[in-house]
């Protein structure tokens, strides 16, 4: 349950960060909202799984759900524009291509789920090494993605160029996990990593970051800063509300149990929330778009847009043959 409430925490950080874009917050949320989901997948990461199921898992969970979602929020948002203005053929080369290109309008979050489908594939072969050269490579492609000048990884289809720079923090999840097990104290450990990472973003000596446009901030910093944010949080909810307290490599029967596994209703909640993430990923910003319009508040364009977009998730979960939206099998 621990890391579906990280989960859930990220998504609500996720939907903030599109909505108080600028101004005072953008750092606090820019520095950590993004990283943290690709950190998660490495901290995850299923070993052993083959190449062939892990694309088979990733293409059912991610891309899938990108080309039915791309369609419909396609066909509405050009067909609107057609009426109004006419066809733009352009613009419809843009979606399809994806990335940073698709990146406007209800699509402001699409380029990150090809990004998270691509660095999961490709991290694959990488996970087959040990540490230190796992480290090496993402460093590479950290550098390469990120550093060339006029960047070139931008404009590559589909994410592709964005998911070589993201690589490098799945490293550090699968790190992190590996790390697990020494870290005795996690809600101290935790509170440590985040008031250090928050002191540095506040000096100024750590800039947000905007991997879409991988824009990655203070060199090494922000980096530095992402992960350990992450971690943060993770350590800190999993101190809360139970989780692991060992490495990736414990067996099963010595890990510790969450002390809310008792508490079955609350992990339920929990559960689906997370569950219903992918889908609130998709749905939040033409909901954004929408209310924005109709000028409130931004904290009550936020409290709609959770009070809109989760429900819906929610609610196609539960429909059947709902797994094309979703990315996942429909609750029962």
């Amino acid at each position: 349950m621990s890391l579906d409430a990280v989960r859930v925490f990220a998504m609500l950080a996720i939907v903030a960060g599109h909505i108080w874009v600028d101004g005072p917050a953008r750092p606090f949320l820019y520095s950590w909202h993004v990283p943290i989901f690709f950190l998660l997948s490495g901290y995850l990461w299923k070993v052993g799984r083959s190449f062939n199921r892990e694309v088979r898992s990733r293409v059912r969970s991610l891309l899938i759900p990108y080309a039915v979602w791309l369609v419909l929020l396609g066909t509405v948002t050009l067909g609107t524009e057609s009426v109004e203005g006419g066809f733009d053929p352009i613009r419809l080369a843009h979606l399809l291509w994806g990335g940073q290109f698709a990146t406007d309008g209800p699509f402001w979050a699409m380029w990150f789920v090809t990004a998270l489908f691509f660095a999961a594939v490709i991290y694959w072969p990488v996970s087959r090494l040990p540490l230190p050269g796992q480290w090496a490579i993402a460093a590479i492609l950290f550098i390469a993605a990120a550093y060339i000048p006029g960047h070139p990884a931008r404009f590559l289809p589909l994410s592709l160029g964005l998911a070589l720079a993201c690589i490098i923090f799945i490293v550090a999840g699968r790190s992190m996990r590996r790390a697990r097990g020494m870290v005795r104290h996690p809600i101290v450990t935790g509170v440590v990593l985040l008031a250090v990472s928050f002191t540095l973003i506040v000096l100024g000596w750590s800039q947000p970051l905007d991997l879409k446009r991988l824009d990655v901030g203070t060199p090494v910093v922000s980096i530095v800063v992402a992960v350990a944010l992450s971690f943060g949080f993770i350590l800190i909810t999993e101190g809360l509300l139970g989780g692991d307290s060992v490495g990736e490599d414990a067996k099963p029967s010595v890990r510790r149990k969450s002390r809310v596994d008792g508490i079955g209703q609350l992990s339920r909640v929990v559960t689906q929330l997370a569950r219903a993430s992918l889908t609130v990923l998709f749905i939040h910003p033409a909901v954004v778009t929408g209310l924005h319009s109709l000028g409130p508040p931004k904290p009550v364009v936020y409290l709609l847009t959770i009070g809109i977009a989760w429900p819906v998730g929610l609610l196609l979960l539960r429909l059947p043959h709902s797994r094309a939206i979703t990315g996942l099998k429909p609750a029962h």
